[in-house]
């Protein structure tokens, strides 16, 4: 009865692993935080800090920055 009340239990919590970035690769730290936001259901963060790289920006039709 306990491994059953374990076993569902943990099949409820969920675990992200994330893979690491090379040092000072900041596209893919950009990335992986967007992904992130995008997991937390933070959506519209996660779409603005793509923005903020230039090979996104027509794509995801960021607003202009001055």
């Amino acid at each position: 009865m306990r491994l059953l009340l374990l076993l569902l239990l943990s099949g409820c919590q969920s675990t992200i692993f994330t893979q690491a970035c090379p040092e000072n690769d900041v596209k893919c730290q950009t990335n992986q935080d967007a992904e992130l936001l995008h997991i937390l259901e933070q959506k519209e963060a996660a779409v603005m800090l793509l923005c903020q790289l230039s090979q996104y920006q027509r794509v995801l039709d960021c607003p202009v920055q001055h």
